[in-house]
């Protein structure tokens, strides 16, 4: 009986002796910053270990008063268990990263805050049919901020470029000299913006084009070429405005470059283009690969007219449609503001871009066609040909910076924006 009890005594002390072994190898492992499972299934790893570390004490007030340090990191034992973090992923590239101004303002959210039709601001903006709710003094068109905006169009904020030469160009069209009504038009642009503003959605655009339209009484000319134009614009990738500049109804003639320079002031003050499209609004184009941008050097557009029989009139013309740069406009002081009545504003600017340094580009006559519109011829101004002479002694003082004028009205239509004004003389 002795013996028995002796070996039932030795068995419990040698398993009391396991016990407190197990619980020492516990806490090492603990300390090293090991699970005690860990611990158990890297014995052979951590006997070759000389670093007994503290006592068993320490460790269990170190664990009761939460001061268990993590294991600092071993440089001569490789690191089995844990593997490494993966490398941060690149930095991704904001879909508007680059833009610069009240952009997102602009931009097409049908759905967001609508006013109610015909609504006059304080500012005497009247605002046609279903319009977001951006309007702000002095003609700006916020309050919604990119962020904003980007939620409504979703997560991802990450577009291409859009391609230099657009992809879905189709080449020569077929001009029809007819047009449904613009009230009928307006309801199959629901992509435009009021205002006759329109961005891609599939890629960043690299021009943003406002498109100047000086115009007195052609309403049925403007509704032929706003059904032409915006479809060929947009295949083009453009973020682009259409801007109606009317001269009030006066005694006064025509004064088809003080026009454009309104435009082009009051197309500044609502968005920061780059390019400027000045263009006759009885004349369409016949060929959509005539890409509306601007480039290096001022560019002549309507190269060959139909009723020119496709060839230029005179090698120095400048008129119909050109386009220049925010830059190149402002480097000439755009256009003269004296020439009242047809002809001659669009010669001295041919005179202006020479004298300060630019070349006239164009494309090829089989890309730059263009349809005229039949309308009354207007009788010449007797005065161009003394202006013209006399043009290069008025180039810094006769402009942009002499423009005077008086807004009227102003009303963003769904495919336009209409300017209404009174043009002003010293």
């Amino acid at each position: 009986m002795r013996n028995i009890l002796r070996v039932l005594v030795s068995l419990l002390l040698l398993l009391i002796l396991i016990q407190l072994a197990f619980v020492l190898h516990s806490f090492n492992g603990y300390r090293r910053g090991l699970s005690p499972s860990d611990a158990t299934t890297t014995t052979t790893n951590t006997n070759t270990n000389t670093d007994t570390g503290p006592s068993l004490f320490t460790l269990m007030k170190r664990r009761v008063l939460g001061q268990v340090r993590p294991r600092k990191p071993d440089e001569n034992k490789p690191e089995s268990r844990r593997p490494p973090a993966p490398p941060p992923p690149p930095p991704s590239v904001s879909r508007r990263s680059s833009s610069s101004g009240r952009r997102s303002s602009w931009k097409n959210v049908n759905a967001l805050h609508t006013l109610s039709a015909n609504k006059t601001t304080a500012e005497g903006v009247t605002v046609i049919g279903e319009v977001e709710e951006w309007k702000r003094k002095k003609f700006d068109y916020g309050p919604l901020q990119e962020q904003e905006l980007l939620g409504q169009l979703g997560s991802s904020t990450e577009i291409p470029l859009c391609p230099a030469i657009p992809p879905d160009l189709v080449g020569e069209l077929q001009v029809e000299k007819t047009s449904p009504t613009l009230s009928v038009q307006e309801t199959g642009h629901v992509e435009l913006t009021p205002g006759g503003h329109f961005i891609p959605y599939e890629c960043e655009p690299r021009h943003k084009v406002a498109l100047i339209i000086p115009f007195r009484n052609r309403e049925e000319h403007l509704s032929v070429f706003l059904y032409h134009i915006h479809p060929i614009l947009q295949r083009q990738q453009l973020d682009y405005t259409i801007f109606v500049v009317e001269q009030s109804t006066s005694r006064r003639k025509f004064n088809r470059g003080m026009l454009m320079n309104v435009g082009a002031q009051e197309a500044l003050r609502q968005y920061p283009y780059n390019c400027f499209i000045f263009h006759d609004v009885d004349l369409l184009p016949e060929n959509d690969r005539n890409l509306y941008t601007c480039s290096d050097q001022p560019r002549h557009m309507s190269v060959a007219v139909d009723v020119f029989k496709y060839k230029l009139p005179y090698e120095d013309i400048f008129g119909g449609v050109s386009a220049m740069s925010v830059r190149q406009f402002e480097a000439v002081n755009g256009f003269s503001n004296k020439f009242w009545g047809w002809g001659g504003e669009d010669d001295d600017m041919h005179n202006r871009i020479h004298n300060a340094g630019y070349l006239i580009s164009r494309y090829a006559s089989r890309v730059g066609r263009y349809t005229m519109l039949t309308h009354k011829k207007e009788r010449p101004n007797p005065r161009r040909i003394r202006y013209l002479h006399e043009g290069k002694k008025r180039f810094d003082t006769d402009g942009l910076n002499s423009l005077k004028y008086r807004i009227k009205d102003i009303q963003l239509h769904r495919l336009y924006t209409w300017i209404y004004v009174d043009l002003l003389v010293d």
